[in-house]
Formats: structure tokens, sequence, C-alpha cells
């Protein structure tokens, strides 16, 4: 009888399979998503979040209508901080390691890299600013983005 009234209870319970909303995992660094593009268009750079604790990038420079550079971009979420994965023209990865952030600025390191060993982002408003250097400062490059239309 006992074991007559547990199947019953087990059959009662027995039902089809529901669909649990999943919370999307925020992006890293959500003040990186979206598309940027210099004032003069000339580069294009976008973020997008991944489906885990990552984000996609690319980067397109024209020069007369051709492409003059491509990259393609990964960051990755970790114990130990985020790394910055850079396929400079396909090749690569060039990992970067997180050495400082605060709430719309992070900095990555690769001291072994030839150029560049630093790379910084940073919102300032609306505005998306980007700067490579060697590790002490030198050879500095910096583009201001703008959102792009």
């Amino acid at each position: 009888m006992r074991s007559a009234l547990c199947l019953l209870a087990l059959a009662a319970c027995a039902t089809e399979p529901v669909a649990i909303p999943v919370a999307p995992i925020d992006a890293p660094l959500p003040w990186l998503q979206g598309c940027w593009e210099t004032e003069d268009g000339l580069t294009v750079e976008r973020w997008q979040a991944g489906a885990t604790t990552h984000m996609f990038g690319h980067s397109v420079t024209l020069k007369d209508d051709a492409v003059v550079f491509f990259e393609q971009l990964r960051l990755q979420d970790s114990a130990a901080g985020l790394t910055l994965s850079a396929y400079p023209r396909g090749l690569g990865p060039t990992g970067f390691a997180e050495v400082e952030r605060s709430a719309a600025r992070i900095t990555f390191l690769n001291d072994t890299n030839d150029y560049p060993q630093r790379i910084t982002y940073a919102r300032e408003g609306n505005a998306l600013l980007a700067t490579i250097a060697m590790s002490d400062g030198s050879r500095r490059n910096d583009w201001r983005y703008q959102p792009c239309d």
C-alpha cells in the first residue's frame, strides 16, 4: 500500500519540463559595448558581450577605401582578472593581462610583446578613448571614438 501511494505521488508530480529563464551574464566591461568610430570615420571598433564572461571585438581601419588594418579582440574574465587577446591582421593571439581597472577605465600589459606593450581603454562621457604604447609610455598612439551612427 505504501509503495502504491509513493508511485501515485510521483505520478502526480510528473509534468512537462518547464523552461526556466536564465538571466544574461553581464559583460565584463559594459561601458565598452557598442560600435565606436573615429571622428573621420576611418577606424571603426565594435564590442559585444558573449554568452559567458567574454566580450568580442573587432577593429577595421580604412585609407582610400581600402582596409589598411584589421584586428579581432577577445576579453575573457577569470579569477585572475581580465585578459585581452589580440589578433592583429588575423595573427595571434597576443595576450595582455589586466594591470589596472576603475569604473570606466582599464589597462592591459604585456612587457614581452614588441609593440604595443600597454593598451588602455577609457570612457570619457560619450566618447571611448583607446591608447597603445610601450610599457614605459613611449611610442604612444591615441584614438578618440564616438558612438557609430
